[in-house]
């Protein structure tokens, strides 16, 4: 029988809609597992039959171990600068948003998406936050701080021009990725993600899971490279997101 490794933010639905089976069927064949309680590194036996729909979003083995750089797109995420037709909701909803803004900053529409819905879940009401590295504001669906959201808009202006409300908060994040990208990433989108979360002085390219800074989620770059692909294929998101709130513009 084949097994499964839980990995941040799965439910017993995302699993099973990624192998194509019930929910009752992977719970019939993990008796005594508790759908609210699962565990990150928790090993589940997949029922008869099950395949996996797309590759594994998560393509570490370890989920308790480093997380090391691969310099690879994750299997089955898209790099075009529009958003996938498959995108499921709340994303979805933004693609007028995030298609322009994808195209002017090149970085995948679906990757941006991803870093949506970690940060905010798609809400444009989201709460601000107040980021301990510089006591500064973190807002918008991509909960960018004020201090870097001033310095992107002096170094860009003609990327501004025109845009308020959630489109400005899109251009805002996707500019910042797209700064971490080209400057300390080494073009790796793992270390892209952890800088965007951490800031870059917070990032240890041995260990993508690693905090050096004590900033940022341990999980973020896990879970939002699984958003990208889910994203990308139009598999259901897991509706207990983690808006991680720290480690933004340092």
């Amino acid at each position: 029988m084949s097994t499964y490794c839980v990995v941040a933010g799965d439910t017993l639905w995302g699993i099973s809609q990624r192998y194509g089976c019930t929910v009752d069927a992977l719970m019939g064949a993990n008796p005594g597992v508790r759908p609210e309680a699962l565990a990150v590194g928790q090993i589940l036996k997949l029922p008869f039959g099950a395949s996996n729909n797309t590759l594994p979003t998560n393509i570490w083995p370890s989920p308790q171990g480093p997380l090391l750089p691969t310099g690879r797109t994750p299997n089955n995420a898209r790099l075009d600068t529009t958003l996938s037709e498959r995108a499921p909701s709340p994303i979805g909803q933004l693609r007028d948003l995030i298609n322009p803004t994808a195209q002017a900053t090149d970085m995948p529409a679906d990757l941006i998406g991803a870093v949506i819905y970690q940060e905010s879940g798609g809400n444009i009401n989201v709460n601000t936050t107040t980021n301990p590295g510089n006591f500064g504001v973190d807002s918008g669906v991509m909960q960018v701080n004020e201090h870097t959201g001033a310095e992107l808009q002096r170094k860009y202006p003609h990327r501004f021009v025109g845009l308020s409300g959630t489109a400005k908060e899109i251009m805002l994040g996707a500019s910042y990725l797209k700064d971490m990208y080209d400057t300390i990433a080494d073009r790796d989108w793992g270390i892209t993600l952890r800088a965007y979360n951490s800031g870059p002085n917070g990032v240890d390219k041995n260990n993508l899971r690693a905090k050096p800074a004590g900033t940022g989620d341990s999980t973020y770059v896990d879970k939002v490279l699984r958003f990208w692909v889910d994203i990308s294929q139009g598999n259901p998101l897991p509706p207990d997101h983690y808006a991680s709130i720290y480690g933004r513009g340092f």
